[in-house]
């Protein structure tokens, strides 16, 4: 046993810790004093009779060491630690992880148990190191206690932390010869997570459209873990098996936009307590555009640009014209081929995702028969050049703080695959300027072709890229930006561009799950 390291393969932080109290797994050198308080406090455990030397031993070998290398071990007991000092020890029992449920342990040593004032203050850190074990690193959906009546400043504790009566069970145990109730308490993780962000203590993120984005996630993640608060990510999508949901805390199987009513949603996303919600796909933007003002009026708020700048982006003949208009290096379209003097075309939908029903590199009768096939298609002439994108973040008041350019080295079903930063001055110049003409907000993706060594866009995507991640870490970092202008912080975002590049393959990886969410 000396070889053997005590910690729970489920747990990903192995010690917790708030800077007063620290919880780590129970080790052999424990499991004595654990014993002795035990049997100096059965009145108010379940234990009816006193456990001997070996029996503990016995325990401890048959139950607790095998199960320290299990994803889903039946109990995860920790013990209790003050300024180095063991003071307890509990953690959660009876775990089921079919159901996502399990049931909090905690015990003092005897003395410090008749502390009250210290009891309570213990109790409080505890649960609440407890619950983010729970709730945010397990992923468990609910967690009960039983507690004898008779302990009134752990029922005062429990109920201050939120836990909610949830029963009583009369005369259900014997304490000093007598009958005693037991009153269950219960806490949902929808509830802690609604209570904390009552208290302005956790940020609730919704991402919608979430699908298998999970890169963008771990971002949004990564920027929240910097800007210093505990915080929830919920996945929302209209499929049960969106693959993202997996690296979320939570996931939302969410109606169709257009099938829902908006005062249901907005409710829904109250009683979530989502206070900001981050929109991942084009045709949504609009949806989430029109109505940021009502959601902001409520406290919720939308990553999103403006609805003028948003519509110009998504009508692809629009966002032409526009440039065009502006002599800016723009991709000509039309309506109708005839105008165009050109023998190679491409034919796309005008409005929606770029690559859907795209056809390139035609003649001009494959065009037209093409375009047939489309509810709203334009035309642009065929273009052969690198394939680009430009990534770039606007503050609210419509400065472009930064851009990064990215070729695209490997295209599927219109996203890059394969994407390498890389520098210009002068694109990155001129992608600015062509930024600060659209009226966009927050991170935005441009698609462009470099032609005999001149810039020409094709479009614009008003929210963060599929495989934008690439340019937060060559500094970029739009999200953390983005949170930081919605938390009103006094820190002002900065562009520190490395010196060096990256190139980024998004590659597909197994991922198996033990239990929880079969």
């Amino acid at each position: 046993m000396s070889d053997k390291k005590f910690e729970y393969k489920a747990m990903p932080k192995k010690r917790l810790s708030d800077g007063w109290l620290t919880l780590r797994a129970v080790e052999p050198s424990d499991i004595e004093q654990i014993r002795n308080w035990r049997n100096a406090q059965m009145n108010v455990l379940r234990q009816t009779e006193e456990i001997t030397n070996d029996a503990q031993i016995s325990y401890f070998e048959k139950n607790i060491w095998p199960e320290l290398n299990l994803f889903n071990p039946r109990q995860i007991l920790l013990v209790i630690e003050s300024n180095g000092q063991l003071i307890g020890y509990g953690g959660l029992v009876h775990i089921s992880w079919i159901y996502r449920r399990a049931e909090i342990s905690f015990l003092l040593e005897p003395e410090l148990e008749q502390d009250r004032d210290f009891l309570k203050k213990c109790f409080s850190h505890f649960l609440k190191l407890i619950h983010e074990l729970a709730f945010l690193d397990l992923k468990l959906n609910r967690i009960t206690t039983e507690t004898y009546v008779h302990r009134i400043d752990h029922i005062n504790v429990l109920e201050s932390s939120g836990h909610q009566v949830e029963g009583i069970l009369k005369e259900h145990v014997v304490v000093n010869g007598a009958p005693m109730n037991a009153i269950v308490h219960g806490l949902l993780a929808s509830e802690w997570g609604r209570s904390l962000v009552e208290k302005n203590e956790i940020i609730n993120v919704l991402v919608t459209s979430a699908s298998s984005k999970a890169p963008l996630i771990k971002s949004v993640k990564k920027a929240l873990s910097k800007i210093g608060k505990k915080h929830l990510v919920t996945a929302g999508d209209i499929d049960p098996l969106a693959p993202s949901q997996f690296d979320a805390n939570s996931f939302w199987l969410m109606p169709r936009l257009s099938e829902i009513d908006l005062n249901l949603l907005i409710n829904e996303c109250i009683n979530r307590k989502i206070s900001i919600i981050i929109p991942t796909r084009d045709m949504e933007l609009e949806f989430w555009a029109t109505h940021s003002n009502l959601f902001k009026s409520m406290g919720i708020k939308i990553l999103v640009s403006p609805i003028e700048a948003v519509k110009l982006c998504l009508d692809k003949f629009a966002f032409s014209q526009f440039g065009i208009d502006r002599n800016l290096p723009f991709i000509p379209s039309s309506i109708s081929p005839q105008s165009l003097q050109n023998d190679r075309l491409v034919v796309k939908e005008r409005y929606g995702a770029g690559s859907r029903g795209l056809g390139i590199n035609l003649s001009y009768k494959e065009a037209i028969e093409h375009s047939k096939l489309l509810a709203h298609p334009i035309f642009q002439p065929f273009i052969e050049g690198q394939e680009i994108s430009i990534d770039g973040w606007i503050s609210n008041s419509g400065h472009v703080l930064g851009v990064v350019l990215r070729r695209r080295d490997r295209v599927v079903s219109g996203e890059s695959q394969v994407t390498t930063t890389f520098r210009n001055i002068k694109f990155e110049s001129e992608a600015k300027a062509i930024l600060g003409s659209l009226g966009l907000r927050g991170p935005v993706v441009i698609q462009a072709f470099i032609v005999e060594g001149e810039l020409q866009i094709i479009e614009c995507n008003p929210r963060f890229g599929g495989a934008s991640t690439a340019s937060i870490e060559v500094g970029l970092d739009s999200f953390y930006w983005s949170l930081l202008e919605i938390r009103g912080g006094s820190e002002v975002p900065t562009f520190n561009r490395t010196p060096t590049e990256v190139q980024q393959i998004r590659s597909s990886n197994d991922r198996i799950i033990y239990g929880s969410y079969l």
